[in-house]
């Protein structure tokens, strides 16, 4: 029997604001209960579809199929009918048995969660994405921890952006940072508008292969661990209105590959980095490229100045990708 190729342009797809949708097949295609799929559907659907939206689909159970997909967004959307979707992926490989270029989700390398309520922990069903890269989590607002999920990306996972997840505390995440560090390839990490976070998570110091870290508007930091200086391979470091932030750490001297640290709208920093007189001066000094910023307000701004990674105004999601760290 011969099939015809679903759309074999289409390279982008978004669904938006469809409450009532529950899947891309006829329930003759797909069975609910079994989560079997014929294989000819998998390997005739979408060759060419690279990015894939979703927002606002609360009931979607069964996502378009497609093994060329890289980069995905899932936003404004009820966690559990989209995880219930994702678990399905063993039995779509199972049935992609006889070539891993079939398997969907195979090459997906970005993923990105924005505003999703009922996301409360990373999901242990991450490890089927082989090839996952990037991860950005945004206006989670009720995500408590990284785990499990976290834990089953240390060979793949290169960074790590979480941005508005007001709920999360990392402060006891040793186990999570650790498992990381174990194979660890992530080079990334972007920690923004987290009040949870009081100093860096003691987990971390083990990922030693970290080239770039970001804080931001960190309101509740207000200490950097000296184990810092186990990051080697750090060369850009940067800290924007962390107001509380009260002294850089001696193992800063230690980071010889540092070659960009910034300081913005972090008040006392500023003080304490400004050239020979800073008390932190000596700690920074060797730095090739120091920047120290404050800016007319420093004061903590109470209306929402997240990263807007909507994708309903923003369809062309590769740019966060590989990119994340403007």
């Amino acid at each position: 029997m011969s099939y015809t190729t679903i759309l074999p342009s289409l390279e982008s797809l978004g669904l938006f604001y469809l409450p009532n949708l529950k899947g891309w097949w006829r329930e003759e295609v797909v069975d609910e209960n079994s989560s079997s799929i014929n294989n000819h559907y998998v390997s005739h659907s979408f060759p060419r579809l690279s990015d894939l939206l979703i927002g606002g689909c609360p009931k979607l159970t069964f996502l378009p199929l497609s093994p060329n997909i890289e980069r995905m967004v899932v936003e404004n959307n009820m966690w559990k009918p989209f995880q219930r979707a994702m678990q399905k992926i063993p039995a779509l490989k199972e049935a992609s048995s006889s070539s891993s270029s079939l398997i969907p989700f195979s090459n997906l390398s970005c993923l990105m969660l924005y505003k999703i309520e009922d996301l409360k922990f990373l999901p242990e069903w991450l490890k089927n994405l082989t090839s996952l890269t990037d991860i950005s989590v945004n206006a989670c607002r009720n995500l408590k921890c990284l785990s499990p999920g976290i834990q089953h990306l240390a060979s793949s996972l290169q960074l790590l952006r979480i941005d508005e997840c007001y709920q999360l505390d990392m402060s006891n995440a040793a186990d999570e940072f650790t498992s990381l560090a174990l194979k660890s390839s992530l080079h990334s990490l972007v920690l923004i508008n987290l009040p949870q976070l009081e100093t860096l998570p003691l987990g971390l110091q083990h990922v030693t292969s970290l080239q770039r870290l970001q804080v931001k508007r960190c309101e509740n930091l207000i200490d950097i661990p000296e184990w810092i200086s186990n990051f080697k391979s750090l060369h850009t470091l940067e800290f924007v209105k962390c107001y509380n932030l009260r002294s850089l750490p001696q193992g800063l001297r230690q980071l010889t590959s540092l070659q960009k640290l910034k300081i913005k709208n972090c008040p006392v920093l500023y003080g304490r980095c400004q050239r020979e007189t800073g008390e932190d001066w000596p700690k920074v000094a060797r730095v090739p490229e120091l920047i120290l910023r404050l800016g007319a307000s420093t004061k903590p701004s109470t209306s929402f100045s997240g990263c807007n990674w909507g994708i309903l105004n923003k369809f062309r999601i590769s740019q966060f990708c590989n990119k994340g760290m403007s």
